[in-house]
């Protein structure tokens, strides 16, 4: 892993953050659809159709409209309980990917934390980073956005030194 491939992937997280906070809000309204079998009706799913976001079940040769609801109901709760599945698969390396920018995080400075905070998940300018920077640490003699750079630098050394045994993991 270089310099570059890292800056991307901390550019990346709030994205990977928000697919996961998204992710796990449609498990939850699917969960509340299995418990609650009437919103399975008002969400106006339609049947006969797998695809995600449009559940509903087969329609079935019965003879009886409340034997068909309840077949349609059960086919129904079977397929949102795939989606679940399949969502939840697909947010797990986005999980691990988004604790392993956090966790590593960890390992600097509460200074250097910010640095980086602003700087990749904020997308802000050096100038920017320097105002805020003074502004919430106050010290002394303010920091020059060039100082700033210098402790981004060090910053990137030490996230590289966490995230090569774990490029697999970005890939």
């Amino acid at each position: 892993m270089n310099k570059i491939k890292l800056e991307k992937i901390l550019r990346n997280y709030k994205t990977i953050k928000s697919i996961i906070d998204t992710t796990n809000a449609r498990i939850q309204a699917y969960r509340e659809a299995i418990n609650n079998p009437e919103l399975i009706s008002s969400w106006g799913f339609s049947n006969g159709n797998r695809e995600l976001g449009m559940p509903g079940a087969p329609l079935r040769n019965t003879s009886s409209p409340v034997e068909r609801e309840i077949c349609d109901n059960e086919l129904t709760v079977e397929i949102i309980e795939d989606w679940i599945k399949e969502d939840k698969s697909r947010i797990y390396r986005k999980k691990l990917q988004a604790g392993i920018i956090e966790n590593s995080l960890e390992a600097l400075t509460i200074q250097e934390r910010y640095i980086i905070k602003m700087k990749y998940f904020e997308k802000m300018n050096w100038n920017n980073i320097e105002l805020n920077f003074n502004n919430e640490f106050k010290q002394k003699n303010d920091i020059t956005s060039e100082r700033i750079k210098k402790i981004n630098a060090q910053s990137i050394i030490s996230l590289l030194k966490i995230f090569i045994p774990l490029e697999n993991t970005f890939n």
